[in-house]
């Protein structure tokens, strides 16, 4: 068997995203870039380009000694945040995290890696994302 993603996009709104991923790692740790690109989403907004997405919640349940990281995509990736065993982090009332849309090589999309994986052994992880679409 090889690792395996599932991407479940489960609200793709004018303003709101919700997405799943669900990792499978039996073989190294996964590298997927992008894991969520701007083109598989919806421009809801007629009058702005859809240029990035801001990060309001996160649950997580990660298995094993991994931990899966959360990166904007550019030139240099820009962390967004780290995550091992489970936990949610709610920062929308501080307003999300957001990317540098001015970062060389910028595109908007969410990378998606994994580091420490146990070889010889099975481990699995999920993540919710509660996103907000960003427009100019």
């Amino acid at each position: 068997m090889a690792n395996n993603l599932q991407r479940q996009i489960t609200l793709d709104g004018w303003r709101n995203v919700f997405v799943k991923f669900v990792g499978v790692l039996d073989s190294s740790d996964a590298n997927i870039a992008p894991a969520l690109a701007l083109s598989d989403l919806r421009n809801n907004d007629p009058s702005g380009v859809l240029s990035g997405l801001r990060l309001n919640e996160v649950a997580w349940s990660v298995n094993g000694d991994i931990t899966a990281i959360l990166e904007w995509q550019a030139a240099t990736p820009q962390l967004i945040v780290a995550l091992t065993d489970s936990q949610r982090i709610k920062a929308g009332k501080a307003g999300g995290f957001l990317p540098d849309q001015t970062a060389s090589g910028y595109t908007g999309a969410i990378n998606l890696r994994t580091t420490g994986y146990p070889g010889g052994r099975t481990v699995a992880y999920t993540l919710s994302l509660n996103l907000i679409k960003l427009y100019r």
